[in-house]
């Protein structure tokens, strides 16, 4: 029992260890806001992160995000999640940071299955539960992959239109930006995060913004 009692303590203790040596490294607050609005706001799990400024409002509900793999796409949705959790735990973030207050957060993550008649039924019935509204957050990432690539496009931008109608936001990151931006739908917007060659170690050079 004194094992058992003395294991939860140092969990407790482990656990206020960690908040606290969190605070004296960030210590700036996000505020409310109407808009999405992130200026220099570093992924806290990432080394040397670049600073990252994104922005959806009124005009621009929903961000068509393209580029290249490696990119940094899916970082990007986790790092608008990363940014959402700690404002609603109260807790300091990196940069300048203004958030709605979400009732309703959905992350679609990138399909590790291969096109299929039932993927794109699990995805078209996981869709259906989405409660849309002006506090709501719809994230998805290369949901293109779970149909074929002729009729991915017309997916997507007419879910985006769907939902920019049910005053949603939205994040869409895939790899068809260049086709849905040629029938792009009104208050949506592509954002591209370009690839500038490779460095001595082959890795991609990248501007995340």
């Amino acid at each position: 029992k004194n094992l058992e009692n003395l294991s939860i303590l140092l969990l407790v203790e482990d656990f206020c260890f960690g908040v606290s040596n969190f605070l004296r490294k960030t210590q700036v607050y996000p505020t409310t806001s109407e808009n999405v609005h992130m200026n220099d706001s570093s992924n806290m799990f990432l080394n040397n992160a670049q600073p990252i400024s994104f922005q959806l409002d009124s005009f621009s509900k929903c961000s068509i995000l393209t580029g290249a793999n490696s990119g940094g796409k899916t970082t990007l949705l986790e790092h608008l999640l990363q940014n959402i959790s700690l404002f609603q735990l109260g807790l300091p973030i990196s940069g300048e940071v203004h958030l709605p207050i979400f009732t309703e957060v959905y992350y679609f993550a990138k399909t590790k299955g291969s096109t299929s008649k039932g993927a794109f039924e699990t995805l078209l019935s996981q869709m259906s539960k989405i409660k849309p509204g002006s506090k709501t957050l719809i994230l998805a990432d290369e949901i293109e992959a779970v149909t074929e690539p002729g009729v991915a496009r017309k997916i997507i931008a007419a879910t985006a239109e769907f939902f920019i109608s049910k005053d949603c936001y939205m994040v869409l990151a895939t790899h068809l930006g260049a086709e849905i931006q040629k029938n792009l739908p009104k208050n949506a917007r592509v954002d591209g995060i370009e690839a500038k060659g490779l460095d001595e170690n082959f890795n991609l050079v990248v501007d995340h913004n």
